[in-house]
């Protein structure tokens, strides 16, 4: 691992390496070593849909539980020919703990496709998070309508403290939720 690491340091010209690197380790199984080789290669070249991929696998065989990076996935699996990339691409860096680079690929995505409602609700988690809590209950608002039963985003809802049952509409703040001073 340390020689892969270095060669890859030594070579930044080789695009692929960290990619290489990345698939071989994750294919060994080694889910943790293989994360950060794949992130890296996501990051040099973000649009290479086969390093996203791979790490977003990588990332769900660690076992913790990432439902916006699975239904990424699966869209893209679904719609390969269409423009999903970058919805995996800001899952990947919101279960990497890394919410500030996944902000604009899920606005841009959110932008693209209105009716996204886990995208909406992962964009509004990383709102709710900076406190732009206006914002984030509006397009939770949207989500709910897009998605109502959809358990991610009723998890995301409830952290904005929406009830489970309460409807809303944009720009309405639920009545037990007090407005920031």
């Amino acid at each position: 691992m340390e020689r892969a690491q270095r060669f890859i340091d030594t070579y930044p010209e080789i695009e692929g390496a960290p990619a290489r690197f990345g698939r071989l380790l994750h294919q060994h199984e080694l889910h943790d070593r293989a994360v950060p080789m794949l992130r890296r290669a996501m990051e040099l070249n973000p649009d290479y849909r086969s390093a996203v991929v791979d790490l977003a696998v990588a990332i769900s065989d660690l076992g913790d539980d990432h439902p916006g990076l699975v239904t990424a996935l699966r869209s893209l699996e679904v719609d390969p020919d269409g423009d999903h990339l970058a919805y995996l691409r800001a899952e990947c860096y919101l279960a990497l703990a890394d919410p500030v680079r996944a902000e604009p690929d899920l606005r841009d995505y959110v932008r693209r496709f209105p009716d996204a409602a886990r995208a909406m609700a992962s964009l509004a988690g990383i709102w709710l998070d900076q406190r732009r809590l206006v914002e984030a209950e509006n397009l939770l608002a949207e989500a709910r309508k897009a998605a109502p039963d959809d358990e991610y985003v009723r998890e995301v809802a409830g952290r904005a403290g929406f009830a489970p049952d309460e409807r809303v509409r944009p720009g309405r703040r639920p009545s037990h939720v007090s407005r920031p001073s």
